[in-house]
């Protein structure tokens, strides 16, 4: 099983690395920081210092948490490149995504997956979760 570290912002703007951590430390994590978010921060390092973390497989391999508001957390995810993918691979590097999730529940899925799937079914994962889903496609306005 691979190591996964946690990792907090310092106010310097620093990653500040903890131990490594199991799934539920993890979520533990999470439901820590949500409780201490404020409604209204100071535009500073602080404010970052408070509301970033993330976890960590390696230098090129985490998943990245800024919670702006509850219904507003800001995730990017970084894996490494696949191996078995040749000069195509080497070329694109490494396979980064970011997005705005909207709620804690969702948030839990994101690092749960982090945490139980390789890096590849946790890309596949990724990929997935950001195509609209079927009723999402159905419920958008249709230009003429």
């Amino acid at each position: 099983m691979t190591t996964i570290t946690w990792y907090a912002i310092s106010s310097d703007l620093r990653p500040r690395y903890h131990e490594p951590v199991a799934l539920e430390a993890a979520l533990n994590v999470i439901d820590d920081y949500f409780v201490r978010l404020k409604l209204q921060y100071e535009p500073d390092e602080t404010a970052l210092a408070e509301t970033m973390f993330g976890y960590s497989r390696a230098s090129n391999d985490f998943i990245e948490i800024c919670l702006h508001a509850p219904g507003e957390i800001s995730l990017t995810v970084e894996l490494p490149s696949s191996r078995n993918g040749g000069l195509l691979a080497k070329i694109r590097g490494s396979f980064r995504r970011e997005r705005t999730l909207d709620s804690l529940d969702s948030l839990r899925r994101h690092v749960t997956a982090y945490f139980t799937l390789t890096p590849q079914q946790f890309k596949a994962h990724v990929k997935a979760e950001a195509r609209p889903s079927s009723s999402q496609r159905s419920s958008r306005p249709t230009t003429r």
